[in-house]
């Protein structure tokens, strides 16, 4: 809810776009009137879905300036415990709903890869964030080191508001959500197989579904005419059920390529076509 003019990420899909910006309620200039603003609206219209950004720990950290970084990360804080309290005190959200909060990236001290006012680098510490979910919907007392990542967060929303996100890169956090909310057999594919990508032509970003049918090591990788890899999508533990990758072409020239889809035993290969 903080105001940014418009959101700067767009989707894969060309039918996804700056049409959906206006749905957006963009006010406050610092978290503190983010929390305000976003408090009034709760309790006067109480949305089943509220996105609130808390930007002030990523702002100061760009610019370098690390008591008001460290300020504003206790801030930020408060602000959630404030955010349950009003969750818990208010009749229409009580027991029945739940938040998850994740922080800020990491940063390397100055002289470390681009320092403290950039973003990090691909180590263990830059790329790690952390989730704290809490509510109705997820288990109590859970603690999993489920290697995951922030596309997943909306898949899970979605398994908890019971409505489909067809097109999102990530996949739901079941290992954390109460039975009643968990996946069912139903949702799980029956076969092995890789979705065409989409968009095709595409330039330079499309997507790239497939299906498990059981958990397993999966791999996805991206080849040119020569056979030579020039991307690797997955490489990594996943379970079973539907999921999608992003793929940018940036870096590479028109043509057509392959892309291939490992796990186990199974493997598929489907083509593509970049047209810059």
């Amino acid at each position: 809810m903080k105001y940014l003019g418009t959101p700067w990420l767009q989707s894969f899909r060309p039918d996804y776009g700056p049409a959906y910006w206006p749905w957006y309620i963009l006010q406050g200039s610092s978290d503190i009137s983010v929390w305000q603003n976003a408090k009034s609206k709760l309790q006067t219209h109480h949305p089943r879905l509220s996105v609130l950004y808390f930007a002030d720990v990523d702002h100061y950290g760009h610019e370098g300036n690390w008591d008001a970084y460290t300020r504003s990360i206790m801030v930020a804080d408060s602000i959630v415990n404030l955010l349950w309290n009003f969750v818990q005190a208010d009749p229409v959200y009580k027991d029945k709903t739940t938040i998850l909060v994740t922080n800020d990236h990491g940063r390397h001290l100055d002289g470390v890869s681009t320092g403290f006012v950039g973003h990090g680098d691909g180590c263990f510490g830059c790329r790690r964030m952390m989730l704290c979910a809490i509510g109705a919907d997820v288990k109590k007392g859970i603690h999993t080191n489920t290697k995951r990542y922030i596309p997943d967060i909306v898949p899970t929303i979605g398994k908890i508001l019971n409505f489909p996100t067809p097109v999102v890169s990530g996949t739901s956090m079941n290992e954390i959500l109460n039975p009643t909310t968990d996946i069912t057999d139903s949702e799980i594919p029956s076969n092995f197989s890789l979705n065409q990508n989409y968009p095709n032509p595409f330039n330079p970003t499309t997507v790239i579904g497939f299906d498990l049918p059981v958990d397993g090591n999966v791999s996805l990788k991206v080849f040119n005419m020569m056979g030579e890899e020039v991307g690797e999508l997955v490489n990594e533990y996943r379970s079973a059920g539907k999921h999608q990758v992003g793929f940018d072409a940036s870096g590479i020239p028109s043509g057509v390529y392959f892309y291939r889809l490992e796990s186990g035993s199974q493997r598929s290969i489907k083509k593509m076509l970049l047209i810059k």
